[in-house]
Parts: structure tokens; C-alpha cells; sequence
């Protein structure tokens, strides 16, 4: 699986895995001065199965929650063409619902909660049974920006907490991790160029010394390399980035040594005259076909989704 440490402006849904959950707890080490905004969300320990939208009348003041529902399944048959569709649903000109199934009608829910400013405040994820697996939840800055993200077990235990900072700019300036939401395990630093593209992460360790580096490189405003170092210049990963003549990515190219000589993975994509992905292929280092995914879409509408949270859901349920 190819991830990366940026946010990907690729709207055409890959397929699918897993994802952990969050709780709000407090939020403290954050030099941002703004106000939170936090969710108010009821607990949702007894959950076994998908939860349906809350239609009832608030009990307070509070406006009742908008609760969007998508949907993601696996796809792992290594050897097998498998299609996967997606059904969008919009309200209001925004997109509303993701659903997506296989022929096998197998696969994992994902819920979001988006509060009365459209921001995302929860996202959950229930296996095929209808049990919920994983759990984030996040605190937010007056403005919408995403200040903390907190993930939960399925048994509620506190897994991580993330702490966000923002330049002058409205990019994310540091990024603090706690393991268990209270011990600091780490700081990530990021360096933008005069056009905003991210061109450094710099991580550190809890000491404050710089551990390891990741450093972008952009062609026409798009990222073409993706190299992970150590701190004494060591390479770790590299992923080098192609596009056709339209803009769209076409292939995505994982290196593990200095070279760039020995690809272990690739994996190419081909879009529709919509330029929507339809298709993803996945090659092992001797140029051998492990993955052919199809992607279906049965309704499609041209929508304007801006929000910050629109990359963070479909980097969480995409491979």
C-alpha cells in the first residue's frame, strides 16, 4: 500500500481496508490561540451494527447532527479482475453518501458526523457484520481546521492523540503525536516553498532532535518525488509520481534503495472521459500483474466538496 504523508487531490475512490476510531479527550499542548470548537457526540459503545441517521428532535438547543454514511470493501483476491461500485448521494449539491459494493455484497461501513458548519467531527468504521472496528474523533478551531484527532479501539481504549499547529498561511505547521492521548511520541515539522507546496516534513524525537526527513519535489505544481531519508542521509523509501498530458495520475513508482533501480511496487491507474479512475493496476518488481481493481460508478453528479475533510476520508478508506 502506497501512502503518502501529503494530502492527495485524488477524487476517484480506490478501494478499501481498515480504519481505527478516536474519542475527544482534552486538547492541551496546541500554541494555536483560536477557540475550539468540540463535537458533541453520544456514545456509541453498545453499537453492533451500522447505525442509521438520527431523525428524532434534539432534546437541547444543540441542532441535530448530520450523519453521512460511506462505504468501502475489500478487495484482496490477489489473482482476480473484481468490480467495486459507487453510488454518490448529494443534498443540497454536496455530497451527502458514498456506497460502494462488490458482487460478493461483502465489505466495511464507514460512517462520518458532520456538524452544522460541514465539518467532519467523527468517523467510524464497522466490519461486515456490522461491529464497529475503528474510531476517530476530532476537535476543531472556530474556522473548521482540525486542531486534535483522536483514535479509539473498538473497546474505547485511547490509541493516539495528534495535536495540529497552523502558519500564518493555514498550513499545518507542526504536528505532535501521543501515544495512548498522553505521551508524547514524536513531532513532525513541515516546510512549504513561495507557491504553498510542501517541499519538507522533518521529524523529530521527543527530545527535539531531528530523527528522519521526508522531501517532495514538484513539476508544473505537481508532485513528481517523495523521498524518505534519515537524518545522516540514508534512504528509506522513494515514490516517484507520472501524469499524462491532461494532469491525471497515471502511475506511482515505490523504491526501497538509493538508486531508484529496484522498484518493489507499481501501481497505475486509467480514468473515463469524466476523468474518473476506473482502473487500478498493481505489478510486483518483475513487472507481474499482482491486482486489477475496476472501478464502476453508478451515479455520478459534479460537485464543488472544498473541505479539509474530503482528502483526510478518502485517504482513510483508499489503498
Amino acid at each position: 500500500m502506497i501512502k503518502t504523508n501529503i494530502i492527495k487531490k485524488i477524487t476517484a475512490l480506490s478501494v478499501s481496508c481498515t480504519l481505527s476510531v478516536a474519542l475527544l479527550a482534552g486538547c492541551g499542548n496546541s500554541d494555536n490561540s483560536q477557540k475550539d470548537t468540540t463535537a458533541k457526540v453520544s456514545d456509541k459503545k453498545s453499537e453492533t451494527a451500522t447505525p442509521a441517521p438520527d431523525t428524532s428532535s434534539p432534546v437541547s438547543d444543540v441542532p441535530a447532527k448530520k450523519v453521512y454514511t460511506v462505504k468501502s470493501y475489500n478487495v484482496y483476491n490477489e489473482k482476480n479482475t473484481l468490480d467495486h461500485y459507487y453510488n454518490f448521494d448529494y443534498e443540497n449539491n454536496k455530497l451527502k453518501k458514498i456506497e460502494g459494493y462488490d458482487k460478493e455484497g461483502l465489505g466495511i461501513t464507514y460512517k462520518a458526523e458532520i456538524d452544522a458548519n460541514d465539518n467532519l467531527t467523527s468517523f467510524s468504521s464497522f466490519n461486515a457484520k456490522g461491529a464497529k472496528s475503528d474510531y476517530y474523533k476530532m476537535i476543531l478551531f472556530d474556522n473548521g481546521m482540525l486542531k486534535c484527532e483522536h483514535r479509539y479501539s473498538p473497546t474505547d481504549e485511547e490509541l493516539y492523540k495528534y495535536d495540529y499547529t497552523y502558519n500564518d498561511n493555514k498550513q499545518i505547521d507542526t504536528k505532535t503525536g501521543y501515544s495512548n492521548g498522553t505521551k508524547e511520541s514524536g513531532k513532525s515539522g513541515y516546510t512549504y516553498d513561495q507557491k504553498g507546496n510542501l517541499i519538507q516534513q522533518t521529524n523529530y524525537s521527543v527530545k527535539g532532535n531531528a530523527s528522519s526527513y521526508v522531501r517532495y519535489k514538484y513539476h508544473k505544481g505537481r508532485i513528481i518525488s517523495e523521498k524518505y531519508s534519515s537524518k545522516e542521509g540514508k534512504i528509506y523509501y522513494i515514490y516517484k509520481y507520472d501524469y499524462n498530458k491532461k494532469g491525471q495520475l497515471i502511475s506511482i513508482t515505490n523504491y526501497d534503495n538509493k538508486k531508484c533501480k529496484k522498484p518493489v511496487l507499481i501501481t497505475k491507474y486509467k480514468y473515463n472521459k469524466k476523468g474518473l479512475k476506473t482502473d487500478e493496476y498493481r505489478y510486483d518488481p518483475k513487472n507481474k500483474l499482482e491486482k486489477h481493481i475496476n472501478i464502476k460508478y453508478t451515479s455520478i453528479k459534479v460537485h464543488n466538496d472544498n473541505f479539509w475533510y474530503g482528502d483526510w476520508v478518502l485517504n482513510h478508506i483508499s489503498e
